[in-house]
């Protein structure tokens, strides 16, 4: 999204992203499957359904791509393969790689797959080739298995093994060693049965056969012949039956019967008719089904009965048993069989992982041996058009479009409602904030998730305004809370009473819903700011909040009154009275406010020695945090035993924080003791130490900073910066662009003089235009602080410009998330609101606004 004019208002460029994250959107929310039949149908012409799909160019779902390559033409094929990404290195990822040369070459573009192949990179050059060799002629062939064998060095994934058996299988004279790096590229991953088929197919067949005779337990030993037996022959054939039947007896027989059963199929005319009686057999009526669901789909002859046995079933489970059946039946049979399948699935409302759990059992297509053992479940709309392919021509096109008005409805009035919040919040005059919440609240009212709406308004109206918009906020929450709610949860926790605010924590903590302790924090501290310490206590002091007491003690701790400080304290430090410390605290923020005694008791308890295992990094930095207090209580030596373990530079961070609480002798000593450390080394911490240094020392080390900062970059000046500029060594620093970046300039900002600070706007403006600073992410730009209001407009655009680029490729939501909610911090606004709001200026930031009021508009 790049233009001409470097000065486009705030307004234009959220439209282009817009514009563009809705085309995204749209092409991620169509079914792989939906393109190529809205073609069929005459509904979309190919170049209008690449398009789609492929929107902006490169970015194509690798499944979309292969199901609509058959229908492109030579033409829009070629321009997709050139274009296509090529840098995954999985089967999965390189499926429209494969789909587009093997069309190609079905259309004679010889010469020309053969090219792009020999530009791909290597890994999934090895990948394409080793699944489109079979189709090119025999001197082509050759040159191109050479090629990729030549730098294919892809392992420890199944995909690496099943290239190089494909590979074996093109490959006579070399097999052998093919599958010896095939299993070898394995890496730490089993042989599972699946690729014992691979191998089998490959011609290795008497490989495959010794490994699964080599499986200990029956289930094992029985699933690893049914993958062998198909490609097997004559007498091997017949004792291998023999050998699985005799481990599938034993295996029902045992206590833990499985529930799913692997079948050799394809069977033969006698192998058949026991696999049939065995699946009739099976004791429930989804095993049944399942079971001759697998046959059929081989064995067409079985269809009708499977389809029976499939009817037999409710809800996904049928709907799942149609689908898999669907290209085993033929005629007026398939389309009845689809017509049922879609009005079931018409009335559902499931997610992917609820199919995925029923998915993996019923079969799938049967050309050649899976790439994966377990295929990625399809969502929802993916299950609706796989059925929809399958229906009476009547019906297939009404169904089509509804599948295709389905995903041209994008789901994000809730972001775009806090979104107008956001920029709402900047307007100076207060009757047209209003105007603009009250839109908000309307919108995330009538949006299909109105929380997370009225959630992020809550943190930017008046205080008068919240309680009632709190209420309907809370009223409007979900039976579950997913994480993208809980995100949303600090602004309506602190806008509630005491009560209520402790309620809701409460609630979080039993539904066990919240994955991310950051998110459980900031619901915690904004339950503190509402005033709910006392029942916060009672509740993390009880067994109802367990769980979390560990992570959220020491937040109270901090805000408790007398009566409640020490029955906290006593249960953060119980822990360190196990001898073995097998669950080490994480109690740092709890330090400052534990009592002398505590905190030396503390100290008496934390292992003299590095901790290794789960909780190991958790030993350094409370020692680092307990240095300071202790120094100040004058109980320093009771740490140092544990200083001494420390590496240098967490040695160096805890005394440098304990100078300034030292009587004159300790300090000198102390001070002495660090710089003969430094002197040894350039650790980072000698620039926090610059304030209690003496003025010889002072400009000794200094100077040495300066020396070292010239030579370094990365975490060095990343750390020692800011304590320089404060310091007084502002103005030098500036000079410094090449280790500090732009973003490190950002952060001396503040110190620099006015003298220096055109200069320093300067060193930015040129970094951000000649591309030597890397700013793509809002978390970026804000890290530009105040500087955003101070540079150039054409600067401020490009960095708008470019940001939104990035974050718009992700689709139309995640472009409204992040204009509304930081990943790091979400009660302020994120840089990329800061910087639109910055470029908009008064007078531009109502267009802004009006635009998010109407993105239905935006094509």
């Amino acid at each position: 999204m790049t233009t001409d004019d470097e000065d486009l208002p705030a307004s234009a460029l959220l439209r282009q992203a817009l514009e563009r994250a809705s085309r995204r959107t749209i092409a991620q929310q169509l079914p792989p499957e939906l393109p190529g039949l809205l073609v069929d149908e005459g509904i979309w012409s190919p170049a209008e359904a690449l398009e789609r799909i492929d929107s902006p160019p490169g970015s194509a779902h690798p499944a979309a791509l292969a199901a609509l390559a058959p229908r492109l033409p030579a033409d829009l094929a070629l321009a997709a393969l050139a274009r296509a990404d090529a840098s995954e290195e999985s089967f999965a990822l390189v499926a429209g790689l494969v789909a587009l040369a093997r069309r190609l070459l079905d259309l004679g573009a010889v010469n020309e797959v053969f090219e792009v192949l020999t530009r791909l990179p290597p890994q999934a050059r090895g990948l394409v080739v080793a699944r489109v060799a079979d189709r090119l002629p025999d001197d082509l062939r050759a040159s191109a298995v050479r090629l990729a064998l030549a730098d294919f060095t892809l392992s420890g994934s199944y995909d690496a093994c099943i290239a190089r058996l494909l590979f074996a299988r093109l490959l006579p004279d070399r097999r052998d060693a093919l599958v010896a790096e095939g299993l070898h590229a394995l890496g730490e991953y089993p042989t599972d049965p699946f690729i014992l088929q691979w191998m089998a197919y490959a011609g290795a067949g008497a490989r495959a056969v010794a490994l699964a005779r080599d499986e200990d337990s029956p289930l094992g030993r029985m699933q690893s012949l049914a993958a062998v037996i198909p490609y097997c022959r004559g007498r091997e054939r017949g004792r291998l039956w023999k050998a699985w039947r005799e481990d599938l007896e034993q295996t029902l027989a045992g206590r833990s019967r499985p529930t799913d059963l692997r079948l050799p199929l394809p069977a033969r005319a006698n192998e058949l008719a026991e696999l049939a009686a065995l699946a009739r057999a099976r004791p429930q009526p989804r095993g049944c089904a399942v079971a001759l669901a697998h046959l059929a789909v081989h064995h067409h002859e079985l269809a009708d009965e499977a389809l029976a046995a499939v009817r037999k079933l409710d809800g996904l489970d049928r709907v799942l048993g149609l689908a898999s059946l669907l290209p085993a039946l033929a005629g007026a049979s398939r389309h009845e069989a689809a017509r049922e399948a879609w009005s079931i699935v018409a009335e559902l409302d499931v997610d992917r992982a609820s199919i995925a759990d029923l998915f993996h059992a019923w079969p799938g297509p049967v050309d050649e041996p899976p790439l994966d053992d377990r295929p990625i479940s399809p969502t929802l709309s993916g299950l609706r058009a796989r059925i929809v392919a399958h229906l009476p021509p009547d019906a297939r096109r009404p169904a089509a479009l509804a599948l295709l008005s389905a995903a041209l409805r994008i789901d994000d009035a809730h972001y775009r409602a806090a979104a107008l919040a956001a920029f709402g919040a900047h307007l100076p005059d207060a009757d047209a904030r209003a105007r603009v919440f009250a839109r908000a609240e309307s919108l995330a009212l009538a949006s299909t998730r109105p929380w997370i709406g009225l959630g992020h308004l809550l943190a930017r109206v008046d205080p008068e305004v919240r309680p009632p918009l709190a209420r309907r906020a809370l009223a409007s929450l979900p039976d579950k809370l997913d994480e993208e709610t809980l995100h949303a949860l600090p602004a309506l926790v602190e806008a509630l009473g005491a009560d209520d605010a402790a309620a809701l924590v409460a609630r979080v903590c039993e539904e066990g819903s919240w994955s991310s302790v950051n998110d459980l924090w900031a619901i915690v501290d904004a339950a503190l700011r509402a005033g709910a310490v006392r029942p916060l206590a009672e509740l993390f002091l009880g067994e109802r909040g367990q769980r979390e007491a560990e992570y959220v003690l020491p937040q109270l701790l901090r805000h408790a009154d007398a009566e409640l400080r020490p029955r906290i304290a006593a249960v953060l430090l119980e822990p360190f009275d196990d001898e073995h410390l097998f669950q080490f605290p994480d109690i740092v923020v709890a330090v400052p406010w534990l009592s002398p005694a505590e905190r030396e008791r503390l100290v008496a308890r934390i292992p003299t020695k590095p901790l290794g295992g789960k909780f190991g990094n958790r030993r350094e930095p409370l020692i680092i945090a307990l240095a300071r207090p202790l120094a100040e209580q004058g109980a320093l030596d009771l740490l140092r035993p544990h200083l001494a373990s420390l590496d240098l530079t967490d040695r160096l961070i805890a005394l440098a924080s304990a100078l300034p609480f030292l009587d004159p002798d300790e300090h000198k000593r102390v001070t002495r003791r660090i710089f003969g450390v430094l002197r040894r080394s350039s650790g980072y911490s000698l620039a926090s130490a610059l304030p209690f240094l003496d003025p010889d020392e002072h400009k000794r080390v200094t100077r040495r900073i300066f020396g070292v900062l010239r030579r370094s970059s990365g975490y060095f000046v990343w750390r020692v910066a800011p304590d320089l500029a404060a310091d007084g060594h502002a103005d030098g620093l500036v000079e410094l662009v090449a280790p500090l970046g732009v973003d490190g300039l950002a952060r001396i900002a503040r110190h620099v003089s006015a003298d220096r600070r055109p200069r320093l706007l300067e060193l930015v403006a040129r970094g951000v235009l000649d591309g030597t600073a890397q700013i793509t992410t809002s978390a970026e730009l804000r890290a530009l602080g105040l500087l955003l209001r101070e540079l150039p407009r054409d600067v401020l655009a490009r960095l708008c410009e470019r940001v939104l680029e990035g974050i718009g490729g992700s689709g139309r939501p995640d472009l409204l998330q992040a204009l509304v909610v930081e990943e790091s911090d979400d009660d302020v606004d994120p840089g990329l609101t800061r910087a639109l709001v910055a470029l908009a200026g008064p007078a531009g930031l109502p267009a802004c606004i009006a635009l998010l009021e109407d993105v239905g508009s935006v094509p």
